[in-house]
């Protein structure tokens, strides 16, 4: 995915978007309010919207998928590691697309705001590389810690899945260039500014750490050891969020993340096959 680096004072981004907040109060105020911004209400209808959602999409395109095979006479087994990986991101592009065109809307057409400067899509000060290699010294470092941690038992669903280098390759592509930018729109560009204009930095960091973590859950089998590392890494976006005021650089550590762990899956699929 080609990322391109739009223009713009990160300081001058966040001023659009401090606002009095939403909330609960339902208070009639004109969407046009330069000062004002999407609040509790929009983070709400966000999931009202997004966890249906994301359950029928996978309803939908399992029932496709089995519909066609038949039809077509495959002898398809949906049980097949590259059946449920290539599965698993047709129902996550679809999900994300309708996602994120729901922040889109209510960012551009609700409240009247530049979608990429509300967000935090803005140039950070320093070079793109800077980001990148922190986060591959990010994702060496998690795996530092994670040594001192107890291994968990069995083999995790994700190892599951990436049994060969088709599906090794449909998961990387999607980690490495839609997932980060998704996420990071997401958790640091939709739901950070709320909760950093209400209670600050420091509480916006944590609530959308936790549910980053929780989102990748099972593909971990819920195991409480990489929770946690992901929750420490979802601090540090959120550290670098509040620290640049920019999603871009907090999307570019998190794709170069990405990229380092799925580098070491693909080169230890032999070992992944065996266990």
């Amino acid at each position: 995915m080609t990322t391109n680096f739009p223009t713009g004072d990160p300081a001058d981004a966040g001023s659009e978007v401090v606002a009095a907040d939403a909330g609960f109060d339902g208070a009639a105020e004109p969407a046009d309010t330069p000062a004002r911004a999407w609040g509790y209400w929009e983070l709400l209808y966000f999931m009202l919207f997004a966890v249906p959602g994301l359950f029928l999409l996978m309803i939908l395109c399992t029932a496709a998928v089995m519909g066609v095979s038949n039809l077509q006479d495959w002898d398809l087994d949906l049980a097949a590691p590259r059946t449920q990986a290539s599965l698993i991101v047709v129902v996550q592009l679809f999900w994300w697309a309708l996602v994120l065109g729901y922040i889109y809307v209510v960012v551009t057409s609700k409240y009247n705001l530049p979608f990429a400067s509300s967000i935090g899509w803005v140039s950070p000060s320093r070079a793109p590389t800077f980001y990148l290699a922190g986060g591959v010294i990010l994702a060496f470092a998690v795996a530092g810690v994670s040594t001192f941690f107890p291994a968990p038992e069995g083999q995790l669903p994700i190892e599951l899945l990436l049994q060969d280098e088709i599906s090794i390759l449909l998961m990387a592509v999607f980690g490495v260039l839609v997932a980060p930018v998704a996420e990071e729109v997401v958790f640091r560009g939709f739901f950070f500014p709320v909760f950093e204009r209400k209670h600050g930095a420091v509480i916006a960091i944590l609530v959308t750490s936790v549910p980053f973590s929780l989102l990748h859950g099972p593909q971990y089998g819920w195991r409480w050891q990489n929770l946690t590392l992901l929750l420490a890494v979802a601090t540090v976006f959120g550290i670098v969020r509040t620290r640049t005021g920019s999603v871009l650089a907090t999307t570019l550590i998190h794709v170069a993340y990405n990229a380092t762990l799925f580098s070491a899956l693909f080169a230890a699929r032999d070992q992944i096959k065996e266990l």
